[in-house]
């Protein structure tokens, strides 16, 4: 009797709210053994392992690669020390999955995939929310003929950048400043048109504003997409043939039914957790599993991650362009 191939042994670098996700979902993968976490914070850490029954626990990234020798680490670190680490696992020989944003340049992304290339390993990156449930129907249903900055706008920007590729054009503006409790400066709401290699879109979003909103208005090729994140909804429009008339009601109809069922499952998954029973899965924690099984996936296939480095890299490049334009259009922090 022949044995399949060794789970890969993987390593979290990070152990903060992120964390427990992408260990919950690890321990349910056939190809991935979780053999060790590092963290600064042991509290934090120690949480973490006991939770999800990891061996090893470090708090020092050169303990967990010297040791370990993991064959992939996930990098759950703050934003700007991504790439930093990322390149330290690249180093000791380890395939990298990263949260988004791969990088918060694109010149450090791109040193990201010099090396990756130079070691021969692979970088995916965690753009979870291509994977939610109403983005896979928009890229079901919106396809080209050959087929479709900031810590909150880097998901839809992806889902943008998924759909209609490069972006050759943006004017953006830039809402109010505000501060989190901790003091901590950000922007409120952003609002752009894009100019994409195979559509245009409008893009908004609104955090702490009194209603958080994000939502994306995407044409294509061949089709029309409003869709409306937070709510977890979509409104296609798309070319058909007969009586303007008749085609109109056959929209209306096909629109309200995918509103209806997505209310409908809300409600039961509401009645579920009344009786304490768990649900079939929030949209985000839906993203996240499919994410990470990407990933996972590609390598049982020897193939490139399906959001990599060039994905990642494209990614970044959109949250940058974004930033430049709202302060071209006359946008200043008050720093």
């Amino acid at each position: 009797m022949t044995q399949g191939p060794r789970p890969l042994r993987v390593a979290i670098l990070g152990a903060g709210g992120i964390s427990s996700g992408h260990a919950g979902v690890l321990r349910e993968l056939p190809q991935a053994r979780l053999i060790a976490v590092c963290d600064l914070d042991p509290e934090r850490m120690n949480r973490l392992a006991r939770g999800h029954a990891i061996p090893e626990a470090y708090s020092s990234i050169e303990g967990m690669l010297g040791r370990s020798r993991p064959d992939v680490v996930h990098v759950l670190l703050p934003p700007g020390d991504h790439v930093r680490a990322a390149l330290q696992c690249l180093e000791a020989g380890a395939h990298v999955f990263v949260e988004k944003p791969m990088g918060v340049s694109v010149v450090e992304c791109e040193e990201l995939a010099r090396t990756a290339a130079a070691r021969g390993l692979a970088v995916g990156v965690n753009h979870s929310m291509l994977y939610r449930p109403v983005v896979q129907r928009v890229i079901e249903e919106i396809r080209a003929p050959q087929n479709a900055l900031l810590e909150w706008a880097v998901h839809p920007l992806s889902i943008i950048r998924r759909l209609l590729g490069r972006l050759e054009h943006v004017c953006a503006i830039a809402g109010r400043e505000r501060r989190t409790e901790s003091g901590q400066p950000y922007i409120s709401s952003w609002q752009a048109s894009m100019r994409c290699e195979r559509g245009t879109a409008q893009f908004v979003l609104s955090v702490g504003e009194g209603y958080d909103c994000c939502w994306m208005d995407i044409v294509g090729e061949d089709a029309f997409a409003h869709v409306d994140i937070q709510q977890d909804t979509l409104v296609l429009g798309e070319h058909q043939p007969g009586r303007p008339s008749i085609a109109g009601l056959r929209h209306a109809f096909s629109n309200a039914r995918r509103l209806i069922s997505r209310a409908g499952q809300g409600y039961r998954d509401d009645v579920l957790a009344m009786f304490g029973r768990r649900a079939h899965g929030s949209p985000s924690e839906l993203g996240m599993r499919d994410s990470i099984r990407a990933f996972y996936a590609a390598f049982d296939r020897g193939q490139p991650p399906p959001e990599g480095l060039d994905q990642g890299t494209a990614t970044v490049e959109y949250c940058e362009r974004l930033w430049q334009s709202a302060h071209a259009n006359g946008w200043e922090t008050s720093a």
